[in-house]
């Protein structure tokens, strides 16, 4: 993924070209035989690298319109040929690429595809998130946020992925990588109990107590019968009791030791 910015514009250019002329497996840089897999990690990183905010964050904002129109063109090309009878569909001839001058009704139908797409590969983590499948949820979800960015739960939902995918980082990896995640979710929406519930988990796996109950405290703000987050204060409350415990003395704890100094033997 390159962040030259130089290399970035031409790329735009370059592949903005290819979209006028209606061509899927060109636009995704793949052969018209390439399989699934191949035509999914070249959508991906097509969408990394051209993204509408990389591309203002490297300071190329005279090529932002195209980079946007491009976006959704791409992921209009990856629902299509990703998907066997659409593909065979365009093959054919029967379904036509969309352009960067398509209709506004062209435009509107992408725009549906891309939210039923993300749904689907939400829905997909979800289910994997059920087999404790963490490596595959991940992968779903994360999908579903670079088709679709502005739905909280999918940024909730790949956070507690990657919370729970022991495998694939080192722990201070995996919990700031998660974090992120939440983050995201809370900008969208910062009413959501859940979001809160789960970045407190990462608070107290950072062992930050203060942190930790304050978003359990705004969990049950947000939903008064989130139970989870009632346990986690309880046990939080708990520990903290049995810290002040050790800390202080036993009752009668100097007099008895004055007494066993003093006393004659």
């Amino acid at each position: 993924m390159s962040e030259d910015p130089q290399a970035v514009r031409n790329q735009i250019l370059s592949k903005y070209k290819i979209a006028e002329s209606g061509d899927y497996y060109g636009l995704l840089g793949v052969k018209k035989g390439a399989g699934t897999d191949e035509i999914r990690k070249s959508y991906f990183a097509l969408a990394k690298n051209l993204h509408p905010d990389k591309v203002g964050r490297l300071g190329i904002d005279d090529v932002k319109p195209q980079a946007t129109k491009l976006f959704k063109l791409i992921t209009e090309a990856y629902n299509t040929l990703s998907d066997p009878a659409k593909r065979k569909e365009y093959d054919s001839g029967a379904i036509k690429a969309a352009t960067p001058n398509a209709s506004a009704a062209a435009a509107t139908a992408a725009a549906s595809a891309n939210v039923e797409a993300s749904k689907i590969a939400y829905h997909k983590g979800s289910v994997m998130m059920q087999k404790r499948a963490y490596s595959e949820a991940e992968e779903f979800f994360r999908e579903a946020t670079e088709i679709n960015a502005e739905v909280a739960r999918y940024w909730q939902s790949l956070g507690w992925a990657i919370f729970n995918n022991e495998n694939a980082r080192t722990t201070d990896q995996r919990l700031e990588a998660a974090k992120k995640a939440y983050e995201k979710a809370l900008e969208l929406d910062d009413s959501d109990a859940q979001t809160h519930y789960n970045i407190g988990l990462y608070w107290k796996a950072k062992q930050d107590s203060k942190r930790m109950r304050r978003a359990m405290e705004k969990a049950i703000s947000n939903d008064r019968g989130h139970i989870n987050a009632k346990r986690e204060l309880r046990l939080l409350k708990m520990r903290e009791g049995k810290n002040k415990t050790l800390e202080k003395p036993p009752e009668g704890f100097f007099k008895n030791l004055w007494h066993q100094l003093t006393k004659k033997r």
